[in-house]
């Protein structure tokens, strides 16, 4: 015994009982340490888990006493006195546990058989049994299998690819299984597992694990097994539609066993009417004393006959049209108190509801009704439990913690655990769907099957840098430019991302032109490469930006005709005279611009579009002064507005310089920057231009693929049609809602600007980060933006579906309701 070890795990028990009073608590500790100790190899004995909870009661009794003592001697000593009371409460409640039946549970928690002994094999071949991974990640379910139907059909049929007959398979634990989770995110399904489902090509007897009472009843369409050791409190249900249980002793093993099968030392329940009640008279006292003994309680609680190790209770046939036999498997915990009858009545009434075996994200990871039978049915170490979701994400956080440090940005102080994307769709560890509804990276949809089997198959043909000659480039780069807004914009140089992107195109300005100065707006974000940045004056991501910019760049008014200075029918007007002055400014200074540099739809702000007429005089004015006009693509473009494929057409310009990623390789590192040949012909004075991934042959294929998704989809037109649906919703919410101050935007990028009031424009920064959070629940993913951080940005993958955006608009209704009601 390691006495040091046991000590150690009685005080972290001790403490669990005291905090929560749950002794399912104290368990689930208990069986997390002993599962780290096992994977060190060096797992819990026998006498090292039989030891603590009288090392519990001895705790808290030492404690409690010592508390008291140092009350005598200093009466006022308020800390002694809270922590005596904790203690005395921990020494209470570890003290009313019968050590028998505490402890059997914390055998088993431990992965220990309760019985001191192995415990029988429930099926034949069970310890060599097949794994079927139906959890998030399987690759089975990638290319969005997993809705092709309903989870039953589809786990049977899976189940019957992976075994031969007479082998067994079996699903785990704990398990989120992507069959069935709900593609309607307004209602998740069941999707995590609180049993073991197992399924044989061959019928199977079903013999008792250990010694116990056998109960047999149906529930629903499903027969039900119990079997129930009363001493311990241990007991193990098997339901299933094709199971064939116990209907009397004798007559049950001749039927499925023949003669030779040996009935073993059980006691059979007696065939005497009168005998037989008297066998279950205890039972029926002990539910008289705790108030359980109602209507049909002995009809539920009548044991079949009690069995020892090994015996056969039951049979496990082959489905319809030669189906598997399956059965779900659970563990239950009878505590003290309860009785059979409340255990089976439970049972019952979660198999009649289908929520038998299963639990959405909201439930425990075990209950007493729905605990780990793994350790009971002997499951190879293969086949234990999943690890707690709950658990799994917050090892995951700790690890991108250390990794990334506090300077990297993420989406919410409690983030969900995404493990799998498909369409519009992220998938989580615990089975929950959420619509991502901020992710204009993904513009083809997560997953997309097209776009991932190009590029694994030219991975495996060819993937080197750019300056090497290959086909992939030139062949992205022509369908990109004919996308062009100009047939002068006739050159593209490959990049890796959006930063790079906007870097080269002021690197290709200023070259140009042999200048260096830049204009830039205000509220813009532009990346975190050091030219990139210089121009970035969004304060929410530098708060510092404005009064941090190098003296060649000269900041202008962000161009906001809803909130800015100038709100009135001659905005546009007033805030071009704005640049105009800027130039002359520059111009006398000796420093004329080398280039204006804009989003055409100002993604950080929400969608928020210029003022008509704007860009047409600005972009004038730079190019009279000698300057070049940049046009920063990288959030809205590639189609995402709806109705053009540039945001610049859509304002009714055309630029010199675009810079576009993102969505350009749907996620993959890819950017381009598109300009004329004698604007790209200017880098020859300052060097060859390279990068060594920069339009690689992987990342080419992946871009090209991209955008042959959006023609061949039509999600250009997806974004325009479905944008316009969400767009006439919001403003029936915006009639509504008070909150609801503007609806920025075209297409798919959209954002929904909350205010305290319609008059002053006061942001409602407070509400709008509720409003998120709220909306994570309701199983939308949205996220604040802007300045003041009060705007909803809506800019999802382009194939976001009608019913999907309808669903948000009813979220959102619901939301905005209860949280200004409040």
């Amino acid at each position: 015994m390691h006495s040091w070890r046991v000590n150690e795990l009685a005080v972290f028990a001790a403490d669990l009982l005291g905090h929560t009073g749950d002794f399912m608590t104290v368990l689930r500790g208990v069986a997390g340490c002993a599962k780290q100790l096992a994977a060190a190899g060096n797992p819990l004995s026998v006498e090292e888990v039989r030891a603590i909870l009288p090392l519990i009661v001895l705790r808290g009794a030492v404690l409690a006493v010592s508390g008291y003592s140092q009350l005598r001697i200093d009466p006022e000593n308020e800390y002694a006195a809270v922590r005596m009371e904790q203690e005395w409460q921990v020494f209470e409640r570890s003290l009313a546990l019968p050590y028998d039946w505490a402890t059997a549970q914390l055998l088993l928690a431990a992965g220990l058989p309760h019985t001191g002994a192995d415990y029988a094999y429930a099926i034949l071949g069970i310890d060599e049994a097949k794994v079927l991974d139906l959890g998030i990640t399987a690759p089975v379910f990638n290319g969005g299998s997993w809705l092709a139907k309903p989870a039953p059909e589809q786990e049977a049929e899976l189940a019957a690819d992976l075994v031969q007959f007479g082998e067994v398979c079996v699903a785990r634990f704990g398990e989120a299984r992507m069959t069935r989770v709900s593609e309607d995110t307004t209602e998740q399904g069941r999707a995590r597992a609180r049993g073991v489902q197992l399924w044989q090509a061959s019928e199977s007897r079903i013999r008792a694990p250990f010694a116990g009472e056998v109960y047999c009843y149906d529930a629903g369409d499903s027969s039900c097994i119990t079997l129930y050791d009363r001493e311990s409190g241990v007991a193990v249900t098997f339901a299933s539609e094709v199971l064939k249980p116990i209907d009397s002793a004798q007559d049950f093993v001749t039927d499925i066993c023949g003669e030779d099968e040996p009935l073993g030392e059980a006691e059979p329940l007696a065939e005497n009417e009168s005998e037989r009640e008297g066998q279950v008279e205890d039972e029926n006292e002990r539910e008289a004393e705790t108030g359980r003994n109602g209507e049909g309680v002995s009809e539920i609680a009548t044991p079949v006959k009690r069995v020892v190790a090994g015996e056969v209770i039951g049979l496990l046939s082959s489905g319809e049209d030669e189906m598997l036999g399956s059965a779900i498997v659970t563990r239950q915990i009878v505590s003290p108190e309860a009785t059979i009858s409340d255990l089976i009545a439970t049972i019952k009434d979660n198999v009649s509801r289908g929520t038998y075996g299963f639990t959405d994200a909201a439930g425990d990871y075990e209950s007493n009704c729905a605990a780990d039978p793994s350790v009971v049915l002997r499951l190879p170490a293969r086949a234990a439990a999943v690890t707690d979701p709950h658990r799994q994400k917050r090892e995951a956080q700790t690890r991108r913690n250390s990794a990334m440090g506090e300077a990297a940005e993420r989406y919410y102080a409690d983030p969900p655990l995404f493990q799998r994307g498909w369409e519009a769709l992220l998938v989580d560890n615990c089975g929950n769907a959420y619509v991502d509804l901020v992710n204009n990276v993904t513009a083809i949809g997560h997953s997309n099957p097209v776009l991932a089997e190009r590029v694994a198959e030219q991975l495996q043909l060819l993937n080197t840098n750019n300056r090497f000659l290959y086909d992939a480039y030139a062949e992205f780069t022509e369908k990109l430019l004919a996308h062009s807004p100009d047939p002068r914009l006739n050159r593209a140089i490959p990049v890796n991302s959006g930063s790079e992107a906007v870097d080269l195109a002021i690197r290709l300005a200023q070259v140009a032109t042999g200048r260096s100065h830049i204009i830039a707006t205000r509220e813009g974000y532009h990346g975190w490469t050091m030219a990139s940045d210089a121009v970035s004056t969004s304060a929410f991501d530098n708060p510092h930006a404005t009064a941090s910019r190098p003296d060649w760049v000269h900041l202008v008014s962000a161009p906001n005709s809803y909130r800015g200075e100038h709100q009135g029918e001659d905005a546009a007007e007033q805030y071009a005279a704005e640049v105009e002055r800027v130039i002359a400014e520059m111009v006398a200074a000796g420093n004329p611009p080398a280039a204006f540099i804009c989003e055409p739809v100002f993604g950080n702000a929400g969608g928020v579009i210029p003022p008509a007429g704007y860009l047409d005089r600005v972009y004038r004015a730079v190019r009279e002064a000698g300057g070049l006009v940049i046009a920063d693509e990288v959030q809205v473009g590639y189609g995402r507005l709806g109705k053009t494929f540039w945001g610049c057409e859509l304002l009714g310009v055309t630029p010199d310089i675009i810079a576009t990623a993102k969505a350009a390789g749907n996620a993959y590192p890819v950017g381009a920057v598109i300009a004329s040949s004698a604007t790209v012909a200017a880098l020859v004075r300052v060097g060859m231009f390279f990068s060594s991934a920069a339009g690689a042959p992987a990342s080419a294929v992946a871009a090209s693929a991209v955008l042959d998704e959006i023609e061949s989809r039509q999600l250009q037109a997806n974004a325009l049609t479905v944008g316009n649906h969400t767009r006439e919703l919001l403003a029936e919410l915006q009639n509504k809602h008070e909150v609801i101050g503007a609806v920025h935007g075209s297409g798919l990028y959209l954002g929904i600007e909350l205010v305290t009031d319609r008059d002053s424009k006061t942001p409602a920064t407070t509400l709008t980060a509720a409003v998120c959070e709220a909306l994570l629940a309701e199983g939308f993913i949205v996220q604040p933006t802007s300045e003041r951080q009060n705007v909803l940005k809506f800019k999802p993958p382009m194939v976001l579906t009608i019913e999907q955006a309808s669903q948000f608009e009813n979220a959102l209704d619901r939301v905005l309701t209860a949280l200004t009601a409040s």
